[in-house]
């Protein structure tokens, strides 16, 4: 849930730029509350979403979403 994002961040220090990883459904569903639209992150997916002051519903702004087939993959 958004409202658990907060004080996660806070222990890490408060990081200007974090990576969150994630399991599907929690990460999708948590994608959607921060951008305020339903989405679905596909295994091995990556999504930028820029936050404004605090961490809240709706807030974030969706940058990119990234499906696994565009990314290059390494063997």
């Amino acid at each position: 849930e958004v409202e658990d994002l907060e004080p996660i961040l806070r222990d890490a220090g408060s990081p200007r730029r974090p990576v969150l990883v994630g399991h599907d459904p929690d990460f999708s569903e948590l994608l959607g509350a921060l951008v305020g639209a339903r989405l679905s992150m596909k295994k091995a997916a990556l999504a930028r979403v820029d936050l404004g002051s605090g961490v809240r519903d709706g807030d974030g702004q969706l940058r990119w979403l990234l499906p696994p087939d565009l990314l290059p993959r390494t063997e």
